[in-house]
């Protein structure tokens, strides 16, 4: 049986009473550049610049960003990304996001370590629940008056910092996606959420990743949708599409008549019953990854019919069937990405691999019928050999590993935002 006395049930509210530094001065101020700002913008090597535009933050911060917000957004899978376009500004939300996150004791869950997590409790032989949901529209359903009823019950949170929150989130109704502090005031939008959820007598398992919810009952919940709906903070409310919302009745060990299956954060979970002790587990790629790959492979390919850069081309099925070392741009640290580090938790029975291997081989094979325009540049015999020679099996079995410079990772990229 689950033991329901795990760390779901002595979960409580965070302790907000840190005594910790929360001014906007040069240095705190100066500690918010990371070293990509330096790539991008090599006039802040010179002291002189430097110190300016710092200085300019302070201002900034001192004016609770009251002189005018220079807020954009782009469009992107039909949502508004938003970003500010001035630096200085940039600076000062980088240091009131660092605030929130020190002073309201919020900590982000690891992708691969929540499916880790869920894959040991689907293993169980005894019968459950399971639930996903997803949020709907959640950053611009978070409006203005839930984002300032959410910040009255964090009393430690400077004036400050909630002026300037007040100002950005005012400017748009609502929390604008893409902005430094717009994510951490997400996190603490949801923590009562996840509390009271936790605390439910039978639930056995809960994760959230963004808006992403994941939750495993005992199975003897009863109208357990409606406490969800009760305690979801409003106007938040649950995405109803079908590819968003599901629930799995799993039943003992050998009362299962065939295998169950769900999608969660680019993976597909396949519960095997077969009649063990513990259930087999098989993760693989989600379905809607397998498209977002194959549409990339399709877009650089047109992309190739156009301008026929063969090298680019090849640049880009490089990147895309290898991996990389990609820096994080708060700490300059070396992160692993790329076809083995985003999907290393799949099961050697996986199949997804060789079906992008055979979507691609299919695609150069017939390149001229599907990619090429009357007008459009032709594939020679010899690039169509050096493209068949990637593939995204190798790739993920032998952890490839190819270097891009910044630059050219902006230029191969680009296509597919």
């Amino acid at each position: 049986m689950f033991n329901v006395s795990n760390n779901n049930k002595n979960y409580s509210k965070p302790n907000r009473i840190i005594n910790r530094n929360q001014s906007f001065n040069y240095s705190s101020l100066a500690r918010n550049l990371y070293p990509v700002d330096f790539h991008k913008d090599p006039n802040l090597s010179g002291q002189l610049f430097l110190e300016e535009t710092i200085n300019l933050a302070c201002k900034e911060a001192d004016n609770l960003l009251n002189s005018g917000l220079n807020l954009s957004f782009r469009e992107e899978n039909n949502k508004k990304i938003y970003f500010i376009e001035s630096f200085p500004q940039k600076i000062v939300l980088r240091r009131c996001a660092e605030n929130i996150k020190l002073h309201c004791s919020v900590e982000y869950r690891n992708r691969n370590a929540i499916c880790k997590e869920i894959k040991c409790f689907l293993s169980n032989h005894t019968k459950y629940n399971l639930y996903k949901y997803d949020i709907k529209n959640f950053f611009e359903s978070s409006d203005s008056a839930l984002v300032n009823k959410t910040l009255l019950s964090y009393g430690k949170l400077s004036n400050q910092n909630k002026y300037i929150i007040k100002n950005v989130v005012d400017k748009v109704g609502f929390l604008p996606r893409g902005v430094e502090i717009s994510p951490v005031l997400g996190e603490i939008i949801l923590d009562e959420f996840d509390i009271e959820v936790r605390r439910h007598p039978e639930v056995v398992y809960y994760s959230r990743f963004v808006d992403d919810i994941f939750i495993i009952t005992t199975s003897y919940e009863e109208n357990f949708e409606s406490y969800l709906n009760d305690k979801l903070p409003k106007p938040l409310l649950f995405n109803e599409r079908e590819d968003k919302k599901d629930k799995l009745c799993v039943e003992m060990v050998g009362n299962n008549k065939s295998s169950k299956s769900f999608s969660y954060l680019g993976y597909v979970f396949n519960i095997i019953d077969d009649a063990s002790k513990n259930r087999a587990i098989k993760i693989d790629i989600s379905d809607k990854k397998i498209k977002s790959i194959k549409t990339k492979v399709s877009k650089a390919l047109l992309s190739y019919s156009k301008d026929g850069d063969s090298e680019l081309l090849l640049d880009r099925i490089r990147f895309l069937t290898s991996n990389r070392q990609m820096q994080d741009k708060n700490t300059g640290m070396k992160v692993p990405a790329g076809i083995y580090y985003n999907y290393s938790l799949i099961t050697e029975s996986s199949d997804s691999l060789e079906k992008l291997d055979a979507t691609f081989y299919h695609f150069i094979y017939n390149y001229e019928k599907f990619f090429k325009k009357s007008n459009g540049k032709i594939m020679s015999k010899n690039l169509k050999r050096r493209l068949l020679r990637f593939s995204f099996k190798y790739g993920f079995e032998n952890k490839v590993f190819v270097k891009f410079s910044l630059n050219r990772i902006s230029k191969l990229v680009r296509i597919w935002k």
